[in-house]
């Protein structure tokens, strides 16, 4: 039931970014628009959210409520696509290569709870830490 889960969260949030990427990028192809709105190798959550997450798992594993550690988990999935916005970053970058960016959306499907949980971490760390600013700086 679990994995179950997890791969319908996984295939919707995928689903998801995809169709917001998609329509933006056809969003910003219009001749008459010409507004910008950010990147999606910029996204951001911060340490607001990081520390809600950090406070409400510690809370689902005190309390040992199921409604806690859902929230949590939601949470949790939020940070997969910071991680995922920090893949795209490293593209664009250059210190990382396309192929890279592919294997890991090809590897996703195929070893999702390893990938999701490894994503979801880096973008909580860079939450945290500013890895993207600091390698910025370097």
């Amino acid at each position: 039931a679990e994995v179950m889960t997890v791969s319908a969260v996984l295939a919707f949030w995928m689903l998801y970014v995809s169709g917001l990427l998609l329509g933006y990028g056809l969003y910003k192809k219009l001749p008459i628009e010409t507004a910008e709105f950010g990147r999606f190798r910029d996204l951001n959550f911060g340490r607001v959210i990081a520390f809600s997450m950090a406070l409400v798992s510690l809370l689902a594993l005190v309390v040992n409520g199921a409604w806690l550690q859902n929230v949590a988990f939601v949470v949790f999935a939020m940070f997969w696509i910071q991680g995922l916005a920090i893949v795209h970053w490293l593209h664009a970058e250059g210190k990382l290569p396309l192929g890279a960016v592919v294997a890991v959306y090809v590897l996703l499907p195929l070893l999702q709870v390893l990938v999701f949980t490894a994503l979801a971490i880096i973008g909580y760390m860079d939450a945290w830490f500013g890895f993207r600013r600091r390698m910025k700086k370097a």
